[in-house]
């Protein structure tokens, strides 16, 4: 864990996810089971999620401009042709002593599901058995499906991504979000972790924390 808060230290904002039941079956390729499923994680419709990864001048690109609303110039463009969906490539570098090469995620919007993130494929520390609880972490799937929220052995975990003073992007994981794990990091993202905890997945599952302005904003 101190990699990761150290990680933090030239940090300008987090975004950060709650995985949420039905984002943890989908990266644990659970839906197998029971047939059908998943395959992505919403981050929500709000246009700061794109803000913060700086992809407005993209969108701009693709709509050949934009009057407000990049959602509503997006929605314009794809209902005027036959894409049912855009994806943006976010370069994603590693930090620290943890062995994760560069790579990259694809942030997705469609009309009916604003900005997601694909399951398929994974970045490496949202499927790693170290970074990632494993459904017997659960106490299995029975477990799963009835205390996802309330499992007195492993709360859920978060994925949160970091833009840096450099406004490089990367991303890393909280496997089990609890009083102790998240005590070193600082006051703003504990104060928007616990609110996760204590919402039960119902609600406030992203969050933007603006270090610079000292603001945690409920996505």
């Amino acid at each position: 864990m101190s990699d990761s808060v150290d990680s933090l230290r030239d940090c300008q904002m987090v975004l950060s996810r709650f995985v949420t039941q039905s984002g943890f079956k989908a990266l644990r390729d659970l839906f197998d089971v029971d047939g059908g499923g998943q395959r992505w994680i919403t981050l929500g419709s709000d246009e700061r999620i794109l803000e913060f990864f700086n992809i407005t001048s993209e969108i701009e690109e693709f709509c050949d401009g934009v009057d407000e609303s990049y959602n509503e110039a997006l929605d314009a463009e794809l209902e005027d042709s036959s894409q049912d969906s855009v994806s943006f490539t976010i370069e994603i570098e590693p930090i620290g002593r943890i062995d994760v090469p560069e790579s990259e995620i694809h942030l997705k919007y469609t009309v009916s599901r604003p900005w997601q993130i694909p399951v398929t494929p994974p970045h490496e520390l949202w499927v790693s058995d170290d970074y990632m609880p494993t459904v017997d972490d659960f106490g299995g799937l029975d477990s799963l499906e009835d205390n996802y929220y309330t499992n007195d052995r492993q709360n859920p975990p978060i994925i949160y991504f970091i833009r840096d003073s450099s406004d490089e992007f990367h991303t890393r994981t909280i496997r089990n979000v609890n009083s102790y794990t998240i005590s070193a990091y600082p006051g703003l993202l504990q104060e928007c972790w616990k609110r996760y905890v204590d919402a039960g997945g119902e609600r406030e599952n992203t969050a933007l924390v603006d270090f610079f302005h000292n603001e945690v904003t409920t996505l």
